[in-house]
């Protein structure tokens, strides 16, 4: 699965290589503020990951299914508080430029899986040389996936995706057997309004 937004660039000279760029502790604050807001949750008072993680340990799960997967990925954030707070924003790691062997260890995760370090990273630009020396500036941007467009967070990807200057936007996705569905509807037309 892809974990992070990954941009990519045709390098025409030099080698290739990536650059990663973190998180900073009051980014991820914000992000863990939009879940709670999407989950219709009052207002979070937290100040620091370990407030985050004391707060979220006196929730209760959502009762809607359609919440499930913002519910589990804000308890990846509290499983990892710790390890975040050590290996990230502690050190007040901002960036570091990393060999094109060790994009896909930065960029995707298993299924199931959660490492901290993916957790906070917040993009990774890739340098490389493109197959056709024609393409000029090109760039492409991989964003997560969206979940067949089935929640609000997807919503937020997008606005945060379409709010860079992108001359082009392509989805693949898995139709369900009925065809588009309503939220899918939903989302074209808010990818409409935002580009």
């Amino acid at each position: 699965c892809t974990s992070t937004q990954s941009r990519i660039d045709n390098l025409s000279i030099g080698p290739g290589f990536a650059e990663v760029f973190y998180y900073s502790r009051a980014d991820m604050l914000g992000i863990l503020e939009e879940c709670y807001s999407l989950l219709k949750w009052p207002a979070p008072s937290f100040r620091s990951l370990e407030d985050f993680v004391r707060d979220f340990d006196m929730r209760e799960k959502p009762a809607a299914t359609a919440l499930d997967s913002l519910w589990r990925l804000l308890k990846t954030y509290r499983d990892n508080a710790t390890a975040l707070e050590r290996e990230i924003f502690a050190p007040k790691l901002r960036s570091k430029r990393i060999e094109l062997g060790a994009v896909a260890d930065s960029v995707t995760y298993s299924q199931g899986e959660s490492r901290s370090e993916n957790l906070g990273i917040a993009r990774v630009e890739i340098h490389c040389r493109f197959p056709s020396d024609d393409v000029g500036r090109l760039s492409v941007v991989d964003t997560p996936g969206m979940n067949a467009a089935s929640e609000d967070r997807d919503k937020i990807i997008l606005e945060k995706v379409l709010d860079e200057t992108a001359d082009f936007v392509l989805f693949v996705g898995i139709p369900a057997e009925r065809g588009i569905s309503q939220k899918e509807r939903e989302m074209f037309d808010n990818c409409r309004k935002c580009a």
